[in-house]
């Protein structure tokens, strides 16, 4: 294993590096060999030195490292042995350094959820707080199965939202792509014709020429503008307050409003369902949750219903009268508390908005995909008529 320190060596100065030993005494050894004088010695810590070139756990590494560790708590293979066997089978060198550091620690005497703690950044706070549970209770095999099965579900519902999302901006860039090379080399050549034929040029006709002479003017500063206007946008993006002003526009939009807010309904109530049924008290579910939304205006909510529980009100009471959140939701969860089976209403309401979440992307998907070959098609049509209507004008009169 590797050790990074900080030593002063025969001529008084300070130093640092690595140095390659077996335990923390040979690394000393080794230095002092060398004539340093040690001033701190830890040990290095490979999988963050490299976690941002080009190094993630993808979601299939993690709903399989679930299910196999869970396999073999079950066969009450030790956690230190479970960890190393994952560890030595996995594919992804990068969570395989992972799993070893977490067993490593493990061995140090670290509880499990301590171990994951070192990789919180990996693992994520929702992640955690079940194993923590599980841990404490002794179900640590159903806690890892319940983590798989929401990674794997979460998963592909991400996965859904952005087919709905790719295919219209992916579509729209292509289709801008194609507008300014036509205006900058196409339309230029075809203006050339057209003004020295000296024929009176329709009103449409004229925009599309000036548009096609200010483009070509101004193409560098038109781009650096663009690239300014997008790098701008993500920095306000990242802000506390464009975070909020966009977590609030996704949610109220016309078309994929609906799709934000179900998708967001699903994430809630499967984590809690997860939570609930691992164990975790509720209010302690919903500090974690809200943590964990991924958007202002639902961890408002959620942190809203949570003081309201704290006060003595009930989760269903407290989501009654919260505006984006359906009042289907409360009585469904009002039944479960009635009823003693909270868990088994949060998979229910899951199950009925993942259909909810399909179906709206589904239907955005064709109502999107017309509306922009149809937009597309009349703005092609506008910029070709332009210009094609005073050629055949001007070849008629000859």
């Amino acid at each position: 294993m590797f050790f990074t320190y900080t030593a002063i060596d025969k001529d008084n100065k300070e130093i640092k590096g690595r140095v390659d030993a077996s335990n923390r005494t040979s690394a000393i050894t080794v230095l002092l060999n060398k004539g340093y004088t040690v001033v701190s010695l830890k040990e290095a810590d490979d999988t963050k030195a490299f976690s941002g070139i080009f190094l993630r756990v993808r979601t299939k590494d993690m709903v399989i490292f679930s299910r196999q560790i869970a396999t073999l708590f079950e066969a009450e293979v030790s956690a230190l042995r479970a960890f190393n066997l994952i560890a030595e089978n996995v594919q992804n060198k990068y969570f395989q350094g992972i799993l070893r550091d977490i067993a490593k620690h493990i061995e140090q005497g670290f509880s499990i959820e301590r171990a994951f703690m070192q990789h919180k950044d990996i693992f994520g706070e929702f992640f955690i707080s079940v194993i923590s549970v599980g841990e404490r209770s002794g179900t640590l095999p159903k806690s890892f199965l319940y983590l798989a099965d929401y990674v794997e579900r979460n998963a592909e519902i991400t996965a859904r939202i952005k087919k709905a999302l790719t295919y219209p901006v992916f579509v729209i860039l292509i289709f801008i792509a194609v507008m300014v090379l036509m205006l900058v080399t196409v339309i230029p050549q075809i203006a050339t014709i057209l003004t020295d034929s000296g024929a009176e040029l329709p009103f449409v006709t004229k925009m599309v020429i000036g548009a096609s002479e200010f483009f070509k003017a101004n193409i560098a500063i038109i781009l650096i503008a663009f690239a300014a206007f997008v790098a701008g946008g993500i920095y306000w993006a990242r802000t506390k307050d464009g975070k909020r002003a966009l977590d609030e526009t996704v949610v109220t939009l016309p078309m994929l409003g609906a799709l934000f807010r179900n998708f967001y309904i699903v994430r809630f109530s499967r984590n809690i369902g997860v939570m609930l049924t691992s164990g975790v008290p509720i209010v302690s579910a919903l500090q974690t949750i809200s943590r964990v939304m991924g958007n202002a205006v639902y961890t408002d909510i959620v942190l809203d219903v949570t003081k309201k529980m704290q006060e003595g009100t009930t989760l269903s009471v407290a989501l009654e009268n919260q505006p984006l959140i359906s009042k289907n939701i409360a009585q469904i969860i009002r039944i479960g508390e009635e009823t003693g089976k909270l868990p088994q209403m949060f998979e229910v309401i899951t199950d009925f908005y993942e259909k909810q979440l399909q179906n709206t992307i589904d239907t955005a998907l064709d109502l999107i995909q017309p509306t922009i070959i149809v937009a597309l098609g009349a703005s092609v049509g506008l910029l070709i008529g332009s210009v094609i209507i005073p050629i055949y004008s001007v070849t008629s009169s000859l």
